[in-house]
């Protein structure tokens, strides 16, 4: 599809179809069939004002982005596959902080780097990065697992995890379990390895810290969730080597929005140094995926308008936070193709309607947060070998100038 919506649907005009589906939305339960009437309308408008040029539209939507931030999520893996690894993604990271202006990153370690053999505990593989983000004071996220870290498959388990029992397909990883205790361990050393590399004072600069990715979300190599105490327990032991940092746990868009609720009023009960904002929710929005795509009817919607029914809106959720005292941001900011949809991360007008979208319906205008860019990897490499098209560039120039770098 060149388009966000069809052009026609069958013999449907892509007007009629969402009056269609707007009047369905209002037939489908009271409060939530509104929310997805509403949502569809400001969808359809966000995707209209897209089109404007980037002048143009940061006139018209500067009281929208007056309080946020693009950073990125960053995964040095992304050059390993076909590329000559560590060495050039080095250079990529470079780019996106230098020429973009992007200071809000995450980086992910991930635990079959760090201690491919058992009990040893080895920071090389991401010390040039750690050593980078510390040297030019960014406000650094990091994302420690230790099941999982950012980017495909999420679960990256080192090879000797093959010793450890582990659980069926679809099951949840409870604390105690053999796995869970495996992980725990790993997470401790991790922590210690961190500290006595880095020293604490280092330590104190990082911004955010994330246990687990996504961890109540059911991916798909195991299916498995994360238990709420085995994330809690984790939080805890990260709390304690990085004390004035902010906890960040992630939700698969408005799917995990009850469970991280409920971890986060737990949490706020055992540690009252969590409330008044120092727990983030992380919003991450990929709104072109073939698994979206394959549902002929929500395959017209974002994640923000259709999660599943009965699920807590996005509306809600802003109002439970400032209730509840935590904050959100934008973790995963799709901009980046996924499989045969390649209009993210290469489509200006896409990259528009992915901040707009994020800004207006996700956070929390009134308070500073960062939307990540998810796919700032593809940008570097394109940029750095001088494959950069006007759409490209028209990206990168959004972000010099929304982060005041232009």
């Amino acid at each position: 599809m060149s388009d966000f919506y069809p052009a026609r649907l069958g013999a449907v005009t892509r007007r009629q179809f969402l009056g269609i589906a707007g009047a369905g939305a209002f037939l489908l339960a009271g409060d939530e069939g509104l929310n997805v009437g509403k949502e569809m309308w400001a969808q359809e408008r966000a995707w209209a004002e897209a089109e404007a040029d980037n002048g143009s539209f940061l006139r018209d939507h500067a009281r929208t982005f007056r309080n946020v931030a693009i950073g990125a999520s960053f995964a040095p893996e992304q050059w390993r596959a076909s590329e000559s690894g560590d060495e050039a993604a080095l250079p990529g990271l470079r780019w996106a902080v230098e020429e973009l202006g992007l200071r809000q990153i995450r980086l992910g370690l991930r635990w079959q780097r760090t201690e491919s053999r058992r009990g040893v505990v080895d920071l090389g593989a991401y010390r040039p990065f750690l050593d980078y983000a510390f040297g030019k004071g960014l406000e650094l996220c990091l994302n420690l697992g230790p099941i999982r870290t950012f980017r495909w498959p999420e679960e990256h388990l080192p090879a000797w995890a093959s010793e450890v029992e582990l659980p069926p397909s679809g099951a949840t990883v409870r604390e105690g379990s053999p796995l869970a205790a495996a992980a725990a361990d790993y997470h401790r050393r991790l922590l210690d390895a961190l500290t006595s590399e880095y020293g604490r004072s280092a330590l104190a600069s990082v911004a955010i810290v994330q246990v687990e990715n996504e961890p109540f979300y059911r991916m798909r190599t195991h299916h498995w969730r994360l238990d709420r105490e085995y994330v809690a327990n984790r939080v805890a032991e990260a709390r304690a080597a990085f004390p004035a940092s902010r906890v960040l746990v992630t939700s698969a868009a408005r799917l995990d929005f009850g469970p991280v609720r409920d971890l986060f009023v737990d949490l706020m009960a055992r540690d009252a140094g969590l409330r008044d904002g120092r727990l983030l929710l992380g919003f991450d929005y990929h709104y072109k995926t073939p698994l979206r795509d394959s549902f002929p009817i929500i395959r017209y919607t974002d994640p923000i308008t259709f999660a599943r029914v009965g699920y807590q809106t996005c509306a809600e959720k802003r109002d439970e936070a400032r209730r509840l005292g935590y904050g959100i941001e934008v973790t995963e900011g799709q901009a980046e193709p996924n499989g045969y949809l390649t209009q993210p991360g290469n489509s200006a007008r896409h990259f528009r309607f992915m901040l707009l979208r994020c800004a207006e319906s996700v956070l929390d205008a009134s308070r500073p947060s960062v939307i990540r860019v998810w796919g700032i990897e593809e940008m570097a490499k394109k940029a750095l070998a001088g494959r950069a098209t006007a759409e490209h560039e028209a990206m990168f120039d959004l972000m010099r100038r929304l982060n005041g770098a232009a």
